[in-house]
């Protein structure tokens, strides 16, 4: 009789997961981000590995473009996709459907094509202007807003006048992360807590049930950080929690963030498999 042992099984494990991992994507962004992130691979090395720009994924990914069939066989190869997984990006990339770009995409483009044609690096802009390189990333990555207050110090750096200079500052409004965040973070706490406790468990014991890290169950129940659709999906496949609390969480999602297609739930689903 054969034995497996419980790191053959976790290797079957994870390429049964991998299998289904862009199974269930939408479209064609969303299928490069689930490859992408499960390899693991920033945008900026994937870039630099197809000869493109960082840019340039990020657009893919966010829908404004499909890219080239040539471009996604490049980033297919960089990322080992499997034959099923590239013919499913042959597959969406056929029927892409251009995604309308929000305020925030129109800020992040506009910045960083201004930024570009004045000459300035992001290390450069970052230490004129005393705004962090990670928060000028994450603005031109779509991933974040500014202040008008914050907006006028990057443009006053680079000298920014006329009608370009009215245009971003009428679309730095507010901080997005900051403004979705203050009304869900008190709410966050109270129900993950509620949760945990409901199931009987310490924070640790909560954080390797759904695949994170103790500080980060810990900084959830502060009201310290967010919560993004991926750990939702964790939280609700690895503790079923009755639908009150589930409703309560769903409205504690920060936007932006994409679901994982059924090759994640399947890996918290199986997480409890046995081993002889």
């Amino acid at each position: 009789m054969q034995f497996m042992t419980k790191r053959s099984a976790d290797a079957e494990l994870k390429e049964t997961v991998r299998v289904y991992l862009i199974h269930d994507a939408n479209n064609i962004g969303q299928a490069v981000r689930l490859l992408r992130e499960d390899f693991p691979m920033t945008q900026v090395r994937l870039a630099a590995l197809v000869g493109v720009t960082s840019s340039t994924i990020s657009r893919i990914e966010r829908g404004h473009e499909p890219g080239s069939k040539t471009l996604l066989r490049k980033i297919a190869d960089q990322l080992d996709a499997m034959e099923a997984q590239r013919e499913k990006l042959i597959e969406l990339h056929g029927a892409f459907i251009p995604t309308k770009p929000s305020m925030d995409t129109e800020l992040g483009d506009r910045l960083r094509k201004l930024r570009e044609s004045r000459g300035f690096s992001k290390k450069r802009l970052s230490k004129e202007s005393g705004v962090s390189v990670r928060h000028i990333q994450k603005i031109e990555y779509h991933e974040r807003g500014i202040s008008p207050e914050l907006m006028k110090t990057l443009l006053n750096t680079m000298a920014v006048e006329g009608n370009e200079r009215t245009k971003l500052l009428g679309l730095a409004t507010s901080d997005p992360r900051d403004v979705r965040s203050k009304g869900s973070q008190k709410e966050l706490g109270k129900v993950i807590r509620a949760i945990r406790k409901k199931a009987g468990l310490k924070q640790k014991e909560f954080a390797e049930r759904i695949g994170v890290s103790q500080a980060k169950v810990c900084n959830m129940e502060l009201k310290n950080d967010g919560i993004s659709r991926v750990i939702f999906n964790r939280i609700v496949a690895a503790l079923n929690p009755d639908d009150e609390l589930k409703e309560r969480l769903s409205k504690c999602i920060l936007p932006g963030k994409e679901t994982r297609s059924t090759g994640a739930s399947l890996m918290i689903e199986l997480h409890g498999r046995s081993y002889d």
